[in-house]
C-alpha cells in the first residue's frame, strides 16, 4: 500500500468524524495526486458550510470562525492540514 493511500484512510475517517462528509463530497483527486497527500475541495467545502450554516459571510464571519465554532479546533487543524 503507498503513502498516499494510507493517508486517505485517516482523511476519510476524520471527514466521517469531524465533519459527517463523505470523501466524494469534498476530495480533489487532481491536487491530491500532484501533492502526494490528501487535499481539499474548498469550494465545494464551502458550498456545503453554505447548505449547513446559512451565508456566515453576510454576519461577517469566516470560514475559520463557522468551522471552529460548529467543529472545534480538531476542525480547523484538519482544514489547515488538507489546503
Amino acid at each position: 500500500m503507498n503513502r498516499l493511500t494510507l493517508q486517505l484512510k485517516d482523511f476519510k475517517r476524520d471527514l466521517d468524524v469531524i465533519f459527517d462528509l463523505s470523501l466524494s463530497e469534498v476530495y480533489d483527486p487532481i491536487m491530491s495526486l500532484i501533492a502526494m497527500s490528501p487535499k481539499l475541495d474548498i469550494i465545494k467545502f464551502d458550498e456545503i458550510l453554505h447548505d449547513r450554516h446559512g451565508n456566515y459571510e453576510n454576519s461577517k464571519q469566516s470560514m475559520n470562525d463557522i468551522v471552529l465554532k460548529h467543529y472545534g479546533s480538531e476542525g480547523v487543524k484538519f482544514i489547515e492540514n488538507h489546503l
